[in-house]
């Protein structure tokens, strides 16, 4: 496990879902017992779509980017591809420096489920689409920020989400501050387990478009050949 990319996920997590809601109402909630309870989507989506009619953020960014989460878990795909691309929009006008990887996956990862919600793709052959029509036009810093994430195991969110139901595990109602970061820890555990399987052939073609790669160059040292791999 990729420790520290794993620390700096949950520090970009916990800062989209801070918002202050001092007050705000309760959520009734009956925590399943494990990250691999088969009743997990069904208790997440259920809480999504309660908070959906009430969140509320006087930040407009990190109001689109929640609202984009609660639409996703809710299963309102194409709702939450429109919200991604107003948040989009918002960034490119606003943004300097390097691309936040994070964003651009769920950027993709929004676009191929909605594309994948009008039939006749699947979401794997979207989010490849969507992945080959976005990556190779990011500089190579931007978009190895994009395909770094998959140096962090899904495993690491499992645990991650684990970790938010246990720490629930006795409440019978939770913030919505609590709901939110619930909510985050889910939507990441649910769709880094289904890009593991596609960010890595992804990733491996973006990187042969850009490099020149030798995978069997031999070096000569005092101690023999060593092996290596020339990027």
């Amino acid at each position: 496990m990729n420790a520290p990319l794993v620390r700096r996920f949950c520090v970009l997590a916990a800062l989209v879902v801070l918002s202050g809601h001092a007050g705000a109402q309760d959520f009734e909630l009956t925590v399943p017992a494990t990250a691999a309870d088969p009743s997990l989507g069904a208790a997440m989506r259920d809480l999504a779509e309660r908070m959906l009619p009430v969140y509320e953020d006087p930040d407009p960014e990190r109001y689109l980017a929640n609202l984009s989460a609660l639409q996703l878990v809710a299963g309102s795909d194409e709702a939450a591809n429109d919200t991604r691309k107003t948040l989009r929009d918002r960034r490119t006008d606003t943004d300097v420096g390097p691309r936040d990887g994070q964003a651009v996956l769920f950027d993709l990862y929004a676009r191929a489920r909605a594309e994948a919600a009008h039939g006749g793709v699947s979401f794997a052959q979207a989010f490849a689409q969507a992945f080959r029509d976005t990556v190779p036009q990011l500089s190579d810093r931007d978009a190895y920020y994009v395909t770094g994430w998959r140096a962090t195991p899904p495993a690491a969110f499992q645990q991650a989400m684990q970790d938010a139901l246990d720490h629930l595990r006795h409440r019978r109602s939770i913030t919505l501050d609590e709901a939110m970061n619930l909510i985050w820890s889910y939507l990441l555990f649910d769709a880094y387990r289904r890009l593991d399987p596609l960010l890595g052939t992804l990733a491996l073609e973006d990187d042969r478009l850009r490099y020149v790669i030798e995978d069997h160059l031999r070096i000569k040292t005092g101690a023999g050949d060593l092996h290596a791999r020339l990027v």
